[in-house]
């Protein structure tokens, strides 16, 4: 990410916060029975799967939400889990080893899921992942905004504008091998 279009700051460890319709999005898509997010944040993603009434667990890099999930560094993790969800740190090349490990932790038939900006597609670094992979690629039609996680907090929902950056959620199958990567669109946010 070169250009910046966003009058934020960058946040300490890539500290964003997904909006909720971009979490259910992915949800009305891959229909999942329990998920794990490793880069959990304040918990976006496991509160809004568990008010579907599926079971979810989150863990982050450092507390952020108050100690209602562990501070665990993923790449330290050796759980195995039903499905992986989360919007990894994309800064550095950060996401990529997420990525990795999260293939190896997620159970046979799992789903791993990773809300990441469309430029992470076009890579040369990343071909032989997407190759061997071959994901499910979901562009949200609609650009999220994703406020440093600070300014959240501090400012609640209001402070999301319209956002500035393309996302997919890059869905990746591990052990289920596909002829191509798939692409689709999920709609746009339900009007309020």
């Amino acid at each position: 990410m070169s250009t910046r279009h966003s009058n934020y700051r960058r946040a300490e460890n890539d500290f964003y916060i997904e909006p909720e319709w971009a979490v259910d999005a992915l949800f009305d898509r891959i229909p999942l029975s329990g998920l794990h997010d490793p880069c959990c944040g304040i918990g976006t993603i496991v509160d809004a799967a568990r008010r579907r009434g599926i079971a979810a667990t989150g863990a982050d890099i450092a507390d952020r939400a108050c100690g209602r999930f562990p501070a665990r560094d993923f790449l330290h993790d050796a759980a195995t889990y039903a499905n992986i969800v989360c919007n990894p740190p994309f800064k550095k090349k950060a996401a990529l080893p997420v990525i990795r490990h999260a293939l190896t932790h997620v159970v046979a038939g799992g789903h791993a899921a990773f809300l990441l900006p469309l430029n992470f597609l076009a890579s040369q670094e990343r071909h032989p992942l997407f190759k061997a992979e071959r994901p499910l690629v979901l562009v949200l039609s609609q650009r999220p905004s994703l406020p440093p996680g600070e300014l959240l907090l501090a400012l609640g929902e209001s402070c999301r504008k319209d956002g500035s950056t393309d996302f997919a959620w890059i869905v990746f199958r591990p052990g289920r091998a596909a002829e191509s990567a798939e692409i689709d669109w999920l709609p746009p946010a339900p009007q309020r």
